[in-house]
């Protein structure tokens, strides 16, 4: 077809693309073949070692401290290419006409959108000419568990009036994260000339594959098809997903902090018991774990923040009889229905705040050179002056990282759950038990990151909408017998 079309268009400004010298890869089944029955071979290495300690200096202070590893729990069951199959609707058979017919009651039309058929799972019985024609994905039958390292370090310090204190660092690190990679996606040389010229991407061919591979496929159902089919190194197919790259790492630091009292006022019955707990973590999260551009294995794989990396993580909470009823500070009657009322109280209040998650970075370029908000509110969370920015030309790589270093979507909280208890006793065995409980007491919203898409009205704004639920409120009463 080369020849034919180089000849027939001695003046095209790119000749046709020259076939592979040979097509390579396709399926393999399970059981099928001589392959072994297993959809993966069997990690023998996943061995947990772990080890800690504990030692106490003097009668107030302890050491602890401890390392581990640890593996994900294995979440692969395999693809279902061959045994699942859908058929793509054919919008048209040249590339320029519609294939329902200038009536849009012919071929392809709502009346009859598939008059070819459906296209049918074919199990193994293809062999490695399962699915050509369409885009396809593969899990490799070796790969390694991702595994985690964990380890720790702290100290722990009892004060005065029962209180404890506790400062300690641990760390996580993982290796051998599962990512995902474009095996046949167009080489970077034809990338860098169709960034040069997008026609060389979308010029129209006579397609080698029509009437060949089946028409309900995505390289099947039309006579002509885009040049960049023909481009990839394989092009009987699409885009070839490796599903199990596993080069991904992970690595977290954290310094926690946690000091707590227990039973305070336990000593003096009338002011009530109660006990409570704050801790505060200041923690970094990195991942490296995907390209800007997946395909293109010429660029490193990213380091970056993670995605759900919180720096400062603080939480408040504590239980509280309070000292309400008979023998209690306040309200201290002896009249038994007043007492059925009165005593036996208890409040938990929790208090909770975060900073919010890395903010997602536009794919722009910036001739201002600055990305943040002179004055950063709602209106502006980062630089929103559209003056500022131009949009990649078609086909240029991304450059641009995913997501800020140094701006975060709002912070989260900080927000107030309480739970008021009343309990009454009925004799030793039965008692009644009534609830109310509030979630964000103070109706406090948590406002999504910022619009990043450059032709919004509303880029580089918050949304006008929360992520999570609006103060509520509930009631609940048990009988315990």
């Amino acid at each position: 077809m080369k020849a034919d079309y180089d000849k027939a268009n001695p003046t095209a400004k790119y000749p046709y693309p020259a076939p592979p010298a040979v097509l390579t890869g396709g399926f393999l089944f399970p059981g099928v073949g001589g392959q072994p029955r297993r959809l993966y071979n069997t990690d023998w290495k996943n061995i947990q070692p772990r080890a800690g300690f504990a030692y106490r200096i003097g009668s107030k202070t302890v050491l602890r401290g401890g390392a581990g590893i640890y593996y994900q729990s294995s979440t692969q069951g395999g693809t279902t290419t061959g045994f699942t199959q859908g058929t793509g609707y054919t919008t048209s058979l040249d590339g320029f006409t519609p294939s329902s017919g200038a009536n849009l009651n012919g071929s392809y039309s709502l009346v009859n959108p598939f008059p070819n058929g459906f296209a049918r799972p074919t199990g193994s019985s293809l062999g490695i000419l399962t699915n050509v024609g369409n885009g396809v994905s593969y899990d490799p039958a070796g790969f390694s568990i991702p595994r985690t390292y964990q380890y720790s370090f702290g100290i722990q310090r009892q004060l005065m009036a029962g209180i404890v204190a506790e400062i300690s660092y641990a760390g996580n690190f993982q290796n051998h994260i599962n990512l995902g990679q474009n095996l046949n996606h167009e080489p970077l040389a034809q990338q860098n000339l169709a960034i040069a010229d997008p026609a060389y991407f979308t010029r129209p061919l006579p397609n080698p594959f029509f009437g060949i591979v089946p028409v309900t496929t995505s390289l099947g159902g039309s006579a002509t098809l885009n040049a960049n089919n023909l481009l990839r190194p394989n092009p009987i197919y699409q885009g070839i997903t490796d599903n199990l790259i596993q080069q991904g790492k992970y690595k977290s630091d954290q310094l926690q902090v946690r000091i707590e009292q227990r039973a305070f006022g336990s000593g003096n019955s009338t002011a009530g018991v109660l006990t409570w707990v704050l801790s505060y973590a200041f923690a970094k999260a990195f991942e490296t774990n995907h390209r800007l551009n997946d395909w293109n294995t010429a660029e490193p794989l990213l380091r970056e923040l993670d995605n759900t990396d919180k720096t400062q993580n603080l939480s408040l909470s504590g239980v509280w009889d309070l000292p309400l009823g008979h023998g209690k500070r306040f309200a201290n009657v002896e009249n038994k229905v007043a007492r059925v009322l009165i005593d036996r109280w208890t409040l938990a209040p929790i208090m909770t705040y975060s900073t919010g998650n890395p903010t997602g970075w536009a794919n722009l370029n910036n001739t201002c050179g600055d990305w943040h908000s002179k004055s950063q509110s709602e209106n502006s969370w980062f630089n929103n002056d559209k003056s500022c920015y131009t949009q990649l030309a078609t086909n240029v790589l991304r450059t641009v990282p995913d997501r800020f270093p140094d701006i975060r979507d709002p912070s989260v909280g900080p927000f107030i759950n309480i739970a008021l208890e009343k309990t009454i006793p009925m004799g030793d065995r039965y008692r009644f038990v009534i609830r109310g409980e509030s979630f964000n007491l103070s109706n406090h919203p948590q406002r999504p990151g910022p619009d990043t898409g450059f032709t919004s009205p509303t880029f580089g704004q918050l949304p006008k909408s929360q992520l999570n639920f609006p103060r509520l409120i509930q009631f609940a009463a048990k009988f315990y017998f």
